[in-house]
């Protein structure tokens, strides 16, 4: 696509924060397309008054504009783009033709555009130039995705996602077999906890879908964890780690729990003196970092187990099969549930490689799911940034083997999948799914499970009598 949307900017920090708007001239000569079906658009929250990241209070209708033109290619306003485009939203409520008069979309040459409201509802259409109706778009062909042919799903599903790649390469951290295998020893080190009963691999179990089955993770002194352990499998094509993205990166996170009072209870330091007093992890170590004179510290300890967990994907899924061209890869009923998972606008925030994973977002950013599912006192991403925007904003997680990997949310309060995605309708769309609509896409998101990391238990090096002893 060759151009983009004509908008009505919108201002100023001001009319951010009081909810209202100033209109002002498009920026290109276009159209602004109303509803041909107003019932939709009484159920879309509106958030183009309100655009701006809630990270770095970024003001910009432009990215807006072009998310609900496709979202295929866009200016991210945010000077980090770690802050993910789904930041960019703080719905409000909007009457039909406030909401009709705030969407702008551009001609498009004839061929089929895809548009979507902020609640996530898809059309496609090809526009005709110099039209400006509140409520019809004349000169416009509306056809709904359902209504397109199976190519038109794939190629859909192409834009929207991406098959599990090979191992990526770590910035400033390239692997070795030396370092994968000291890496994956000290993933499974129980030794690195205060009480040599804790290791990485207890809240994310290789073999549960790189979780642990848990509402929240039992850690030191049989302490429970503030939220659920998300999976480790295919981490690295996250955003950022944790739930909350406090850390930037694998190597980042890696040494978070060794160092946390509530899951390892030890600290960096203690960590390094354990394996120094353990000769087999002296030149373990010696052989990851040959170029290194005191190779065996902290920093390096958080390369080796990030370069193994990078190591952790899950690819040839039966949908990384149908993103490479397969479309007998997926069944009838799993094609229509990704048709749903796209045209109700779960794609909005689970997309990319990940399905998930790549952006933030609030939970309950149209109806609050209420304490079960939302407890109160976790104020999500306000935690790190300080910033009001960011309660009870998480980073959308990955769907990657969701079929494994339940109890479901930040808080492990769902456990059946089908449940996970009624309340995500209804949270995060404003839509109540019909059952039989749940149990689609609950078909589609099972064919997201990959093939399992093989992972050979390491056998570890052994204690020694000058080994550092375990805190009862």
């Amino acid at each position: 696509m060759s151009a983009w949307p004509a908008l009505r900017a919108i201002n100023t920090d001001k009319h951010r924060r009081r909810g209202t708007y100033q209109k002002r001239q498009p920026m290109l000569a276009g159209l602004h397309l109303a509803a041909a079906d107003i019932d939709y658009w009484d159920r879309c929250r509106y958030a183009l008054a309100n655009a701006h990241c809630r990270v770095c209070q970024v003001h910009d209708a432009t990215v807006v504009g072009l998310y609900l033109a496709g979202g295929k290619s866009f200016a991210n306003p945010c000077p980090s783009p770690s802050h993910g485009f789904g930041s960019i939203f703080a719905p409000q409520s909007r009457d039909a033709a406030d909401a009709a008069e705030d969407a702008a979309l551009i001609p498009c040459n004839g061929k089929p555009l895809i548009w979507r409201t902020v609640s996530g509802f898809e059309r496609r259409g090809c526009l005709a130039i110099g039209l400006n109706f509140r409520y019809a778009a004349l000169g416009c062909c509306l056809l709904t995705s359902m209504a397109m042919g199976q190519d038109s799903l794939l190629d859909d599903a192409k834009s929207l996602f991406g098959p599990i790649p090979n191992v990526p390469v770590l910035d400033g951290n390239p692997a070795t077999s030396a370092k994968v295998e000291l890496g994956k020893m000290l993933f499974f080190e129980l030794r690195l906890s205060e009480s040599h009963n804790i290791s990485c691999n207890t809240c994310h179990h290789i073999g549960l879908g790189g979780a642990d089955g848990r509402p929240t993770s039992i850690g030191h002194n049989w302490q429970h964890g503030g939220r659920n352990a998300p999976t480790v499998l295919n981490s690295v094509f996250n955003i950022a780690q944790f739930w909350d993205g406090r850390a930037a990166d694998l190597t980042e996170q890696a040494g978070g729990p060794i160092a946390s009072p509530i899951e390892m209870g030890s600290t960096p330091e203690h960590a390094v003196e354990q394996l120094k007093g353990i000769p087999g992890y002296v030149e373990a170590f010696r052989k990851a970092f040959p170029d290194e004179i005191d190779p065996l510290d902290f920093v390096n300890l958080k390369k080796a187990i990030a370069v193994f967990e990078a190591t952790l994907t899950t690819p040839d899924g039966p949908f990384d099969t149908y993103l490479k061209g397969d479309e007998k890869a997926l069944t009838k009923e799993e094609k229509k549930g990704l048709r749903l998972f796209i045209d109700k606008g779960c794609s909005s925030c689970h997309n990319g490689i990940n399905v998930g994973g790549g952006m933030y977002a609030a939970f309950g950013a149209v109806e609050k799911p209420g304490a079960d599912f939302l407890p109160p006192d976790d104020e999500g991403r306000k935690r790190v940034t300080g910033q009001m925007d960011d309660q009870y904003v998480f980073k959308v997680p990955s769907l990657r083997n969701v079929e494994l990997t339940a109890p479901y949310f930040h808080s492990g309060r769902a456990w059946d999948l089908d449940e996970a995605v009624a309340v995500m309708g209804t949270a995060q769309l404003g839509i109540r799914l019909a059952p039989e609509e749940v149990s689609s896409i609950v078909a589609f998101l099972r064919t997201l499970t990959g093939d399992q990391p093989q992972v050979t238990y390491p056998t570890l090096p052994p204690s020694v009598a000058t080994t550092p002893r375990p805190t009862p």
